[in-house]
Order: structure tokens, then C-alpha cells, then sequence
């Protein structure tokens, strides 16, 4: 029994609710597309800085393959790796979170930036078709389109957009992986792979892999979870501290 399949499939579904992109919605921008593509979040923030020389980076997705060769001299024990990085997701004040799902040919991404406590913004796109939300200073606003007048409703009527909500289903994302210990069978070291410019750790836990970014501050960069099932998930978590503009739209709809 796969025990990461459970928390994965309640952050997807709860990313479909809270994205509030229904197949109406869909529809309804597929016909009427503006075509741009511009979002309410701020320009995406650098790369961590500091890394070690690597090579070219590895595409979204890929997996590195299981290590043979005993660890290195030095080396910090998976377990406390695995520790270490997913706190440090938890207790950020904010971060940006891209979750990108491939399942038979048809596509859907969801870029969510998160500041702890005051509110988030949110773009999902599928097949093509873009919904955008932003929760800020107790309301909700929402648009079909990446362009054009938003929509307000009060958060009492969408409360699972407050920010919290995200914090709680990023943390669900590796609670299977986090429960290990030091030296559990569980836990499979696999080839470092670089992910924009940053080579990382990466641990696997049956389909699951997760992957860190090194050193003693490093985080929770990236987990790409597929099975048998043709469904291939990246999440990739970036952005750890940085300033997100909840700025409240002023183009609403009359």
C-alpha cells in the first residue's frame, strides 16, 4: 500500500476546490480567450544564489536514478536532510508553490504564492483555459482570463482560501517522508539532480521523490510523485521569504 498516495490526492483535489476553476469556467474561457499573459503575483524571484558547480539543470520531472555507491565522507544523513528542509518550508513566512500535473497528454499547473496569515494569489491554468484568485485582507477576488475585471466575494463565503490552508496542504505533501528516521529502510538515496543552477539532495520513498537544496539552510525544493497510473506530478516550492504584493485589484466587475 503506498502511503504518500492519500496526502497527494487530497492536495490535488483541494488545489481543484480552492482554485475555484469549474468546468464551466473552462468553457467559458476557452471561448473567450484574451490571450495574455500576464498574472496578479510579482515577477518570479531569483534562484538561490549559492550552489555548487553543476551541470546543466535537470527538466521538471525527471528523477534521478537510485544511488549504489556508499555516502561520502561527511555526508549529512538523509534523515536529518529530509528534517531540516521540510521545517524550513513550514516555518517560512512566505513561499511560492508551482504544482504541474501531466496525465494523459492533457496538462494543468497551478502557481500559488503564500504569505503566512494575511492571504495568497493564485493562477491555475488548464488546457489552456486560466483562472486567477487572490485572497487579501479578508476578501476574495477572482477572474477568468489572465486579463479583465475581477469578481469580489467576501472570504466568509470561500474561507478555504485563506492562506493557512496552503501552509497545511504543502506540509501534507511530505508528512509520509518526514516520519522517517535516521537509517529507515524506507528512505533511498538518489543521484543529485540540478534544479535551476542549485544541485540537490534527493531522497525516494516508494513513488515519491523529494528533493533538497543543500547546506545547512537548505529547504524542500522539489517532490515529483508518478506510478502506474500515467499521472506525473511536480511540485516545486521556491521563493522562501519574499515580499508576495496582496495588493486588492481595483478593476472589479459591476
Amino acid at each position: 500500500m503506498r502511503t504518500s498516495v492519500v496526502p497527494v490526492a487530497c492536495v490535488v483535489a483541494a488545489v481543484i476546490a480552492l482554485s475555484g476553476c469549474s468546468s464551466d469556467d473552462k468553457k467559458s474561457d476557452n471561448a473567450n480567450k484574451d490571450g495574455g499573459s500576464g498574472t496578479s503575483a510579482p515577477p518570479a524571484g531569483a534562484s538561490p544564489s549559492a550552489s555548487p558547480p553543476a551541470a546543466a539543470s535537470t527538466a521538471p520531472g525527471a528523477t534521478a536514478p537510485v544511488s549504489s555507491a556508499p555516502a561520502p565522507a561527511g555526508k549529512r544523513d538523509r534523515a536529518a536532510v529530509v528534517h531540516q528542509g521540510i521545517d524550513a518550508v513550514r516555518k517560512a513566512e512566505s513561499f511560492r508553490l508551482v504544482m504541474d500535473m501531466q496525465s494523459e497528454g492533457t496538462g494543468m499547473k497551478n502557481d500559488i504564492r503564500v504569505v503566512a496569515g494575511k492571504g495568497n494569489t493564485m493562477e491555475i491554468t488548464v488546457g489552456g483555459a486560466v483562472t486567477q484568485a487572490l485572497y487579501s485582507g479578508g476578501d476574495v477576488y477572482r477572474r477568468i482570463g489572465s486579463t479583465g475585471p475581477w469578481e469580489k466575494t467576501d472570504v466568509a463565503q470561500d474561507p478555504k482560501l485563506k492562506s493557512g490552508e496552503w501552509f497545511k496542504l504543502t506540509s501534507m505533501l511530505a508528512d509520509d517522508v518526514y516520519t522517517e528516521t535516521a537509517g529507515s529502510a524506507a528512505l533511498t538515496d538518489v543521484e543529485p539532480i540540478t534544479i535551476d543552477g542549485v544541485v540537490c539532495e534527493g531522497v525516494r520513498k516508494e513513488d515519491n521523490t523529494y528533493y533538497f537544496t543543500p547546506g545547512e539552510s537548505g529547504y524542500f525544493r522539489r517532490m515529483v510523485t508518478g506510478g502506474d497510473d500515467g499521472v506525473t506530478m511536480v511540485w516545486d516550492i521556491t521563493e522562501l521569504n519574499k515580499p508576495v504584493d496582496l495588493t486588492p485589484p481595483t478593476d472589479l466587475a459591476s
